[in-house]
């Protein structure tokens, strides 16, 4: 049940409240074997001050009076997404080249500069051998 592929396949809805320093935490996981069966609802209670977990409940499973494991799908399944950097924390694909400097803090720029490496040749040269024919003629 603390598999990554478990949860986050077995995870159906999840709503999230907050209400002072208690964060509570529902959701609905899929049964394992009968897909098309009721979903189990599962409870979990986090008191967010003092970062720990006052409980976890699944309404609907037979093993709810101990910990079951539709109770261990949710709790893994919020560990990993508490994890997961935010998305501010990524880093932004839209920032201006360095071409586009040019004129204005860079004077020039040469070809060598613009690249990050050298350049990554195929294995088979025959398409680039015929390529280079075709832009002779």
């Amino acid at each position: 049940s603390s598999r990554p592929s478990c949860g986050d396949y077995a995870i159906s809805y999840v709503q999230l409240k907050r209400k002072g320093n208690i964060c509570t935490v529902k959701c609905k996981i899929f049964p394992e074997h009968r897909v098309h069966a009721k979903l189990y609802a599962v409870t979990l209670k986090v008191d967010e001050d003092e970062e720990k977990v006052t409980s976890i409940q699944c309404h609907d499973c037979v093993a709810a009076q101990g910990v079951c494991k539709h109770a261990i799908v949710l709790l893994m399944w919020v560990h990993r997404r508490s994890e997961e950097t935010s998305c501010t924390e990524v880093q932004c694909y839209w920032q201006k080249s360095k071409l586009s400097r040019v004129g204005t803090t860079l004077k020039f720029i040469s070809a060598e500069d613009s690249s990050k490496g050298s350049p990554m040749l195929p294995s088979n040269y025959t398409v680039l051998e015929t390529f280079l024919e075709e832009g002779k003629k």
